[in-house]
């Protein structure tokens, strides 16, 4: 048996790894979101879809019972 070859051919076409990823937290900000249905059961709620990562650890819900 011979030596065992290294990479053959450019980085660009290694398809087996991960590029590094930024991940980064930059700060937060604080959305109002009502409700989407009128009545009283089930309560639905509907998320704008958004490039921003939602932290639901982080994320309540707030109700005024009347």
């Amino acid at each position: 048996m011979g030596p065992i070859l290294g990479a053959v051919g450019p980085a660009a076409l290694d398809l087996f790894t991960v590029p590094p990823t930024n991940i980064t937290y930059n700060g937060y900000r604080i959305v109002e979101i009502n409700p989407t249905s009128e009545s009283i059961t089930p309560i639905e709620f509907v998320l704008p879809g958004s490039r921003e990562y939602i932290d639901f650890s982080r994320s309540y819900f707030r109700m005024d019972l009347i």
